[in-house]
């Protein structure tokens, strides 16, 4: 009489519950296969057309470029470019600061130089927080030329959170900054 082995019973065990086990089974579901951690591009439902979110580990290159973004934002005199760098579900006060940067550039033209002065990646790859400090130079006029430049220096925090649209802002300070001329 022989004993059977412990990967003989589950072989055993394997065949005697069916295929479903072993063999993957096609899905009859028409939807496509999206990848997990995908956000939608252009076109609801092709798989193609959905791309990976980054990874909140590349943060050191990430923050700096939404920085960029946001300087870019006031200088072009784009509000909405702008707010949508901002988390609007967390940031305290969004329609507050959303009014100050409408008046700011509807009136006025902008240069802005940026600089960071430190700044404090997520602890892990898997955080989702982190903070930059950035010297920030502004010179304002107003639109038409009339008037001298106003030249505003300070240093700007800014909080950041990953969320599935990638990194956005959840905090300024101070907001005098972007206070209208």
């Amino acid at each position: 009489m022989r004993v059977p082995t412990l990967l003989g019973t589950l072989l055993v065990a394997g065949l005697l519950l069916g295929s479903t086990l072993l063999v993957p089974q096609r899905s009859t579901d028409s939807t496509p296969h999206i990848p997990v951690g995908a956000v939608h591009k252009y076109q609801k439902g092709n798989p193609a057309n959905y791309e990976a979110l980054p990874e909140p580990g590349d943060a050191e290159k990430q923050l700096p470029r939404l920085i960029h973004d946001l300087q870019l934002a006031l200088e072009g005199g784009s509000s909405r470019s702008f707010m949508n760098l901002i988390d609007a579900e967390r940031f305290n006060d969004y329609p507050r600061l959303e009014d100050m940067i409408q008046r700011l550039l509807r009136d006025n033209t902008i240069r802005m130089h940026t600089g960071t002065v430190f700044m404090t990646p997520p602890a892990t790859p898997a955080a989702s927080i982190a903070q930059m400090v950035v010297d920030v130079e502004m010179e304002l006029g107003r639109k038409g030329g009339e008037g001298a430049l106003i030249r505003r220096s300070q240093q700007l925090t800014v909080n950041f959170d990953y969320t599935k649209r990638g990194w956005k802002i959840v905090s300024l300070s101070p907001w005098g900054l972007f206070a209208p001329i």
